[in-house]
């Protein structure tokens, strides 16, 4: 907020948590002649800087929290191994060669050398991620230790757990949970322009209205099923469109379907990150819809 106490508060953090490296982002090197000069003042060792390139999108574009999902909690609710994870990560900072991919932190941590850091920027690539993540699931993990990490990561996911609730009272089977509740859990809901070709809307409308809910959630500071409920009505009320208008756009956007849990509950379910990436895929859809004019 440009206060000056920031840097103090910081350097003074560091020193008390006896911190002797710090490695951070490039966009802190110009801070650096800050903290230099504040340990000096202190009369405190200063630590060892270590300044890395930035991650990067796939077209190289900076990393956003607000555009691109960056939290662990997003990754672990789609079922990556919090080993493949770190895996993927830690393999940007190391020099291996191919076919060495697979590696244990320890394995990691031994091929580690700040001499060696790339100065080009890591692209994060979900596709190698992927790859990553299955080859942990097949080659790290034995059948047994596989069916129990499914199950512990299914019984620990608050969406489950919580859908199963919502969705007890809409079946008559137990068969028909995956059809209505699955999309809680998968990675992805397969949109195509058929997945929204039996709405009522016109591809323009649906269109509008995806495009204007994904930016009004973006401004919402709390994530609860009021508050959904809430900005909803407000798309709704500024559009000049009923809330049954609003709606069925978003059930398919959501769950690929027209027929799920309820709305609000589903989109607080999976959490800003995850209905982020499905607004964005659904109105990447929607647009070849538009444009082809069908």
């Amino acid at each position: 907020d440009g206060m000056p106490t920031y840097h103090m508060a910081n350097v003074i953090d560091d020193h008390l948590m006896k911190i002797t490296h710090v490695a951070r982002g490039e966009e802190w090197l110009a801070s650096v002649p800050k903290h230099i000069l504040l340990y000096r003042y202190f009369g405190w060792d200063q630590p060892t800087f270590m300044h890395l390139s930035l991650m990067r999108n796939a077209d190289k574009s900076k990393l956003s929290k607000r555009k691109n999902p960056t939290s662990i909690s997003y990754y672990s609710a789609l079922g990556y191994l919090p080993e493949a994870l770190m895996n993927f990560l830690g393999l940007f900072f190391i020099q291996i060669a191919e076919g060495e991919e697979l590696l244990t932190m320890d394995e990691l941590a031994a091929k580690f050398d700040p001499e060696a850091l790339s100065k080009a920027g890591a692209i994060f690539d979900i596709q190698k991620l992927d790859w990553l993540n299955g080859r942990w699931l097949r080659e790290k993990l034995s059948p047994e230790e596989f069916i129990s990490r499914t199950l512990e990561w299914a019984m620990e996911n608050a969406r489950l757990t919580e859908g199963l609730k919502l969705a007890q009272s809409r079946i008559s089977r137990l068969g028909e949970l995956p059809n209505l509740a699955g999309f809680l859990l998968a990675s992805d809901v397969g949109l195509t322009p058929a997945s929204f070709a039996g709405l009522k809307s016109k591809p323009e409308e649906i269109h509008e209205i995806l495009t204007t809910v994904a930016a009004d959630l973006e401004k919402m500071p709390d994530w609860n099923v009021e508050a959904i409920e809430a900005e909803l009505r407000d798309v709704a009320e500024r559009t000049g469109k009923k809330l049954r208008v609003v709606t069925p756009p978003l059930f398919v956007a959501m769950s690929g379907s027209s027929r799920s849990l309820p709305l609000f509950d589903s989109m607080a379910l999976l959490g800003r990150s995850v209905v982020r990436q499905r607004l964005k895929m659904a109105i990447a859809v929607v647009a070849t819809m538009v444009g082809s004019g069908t």
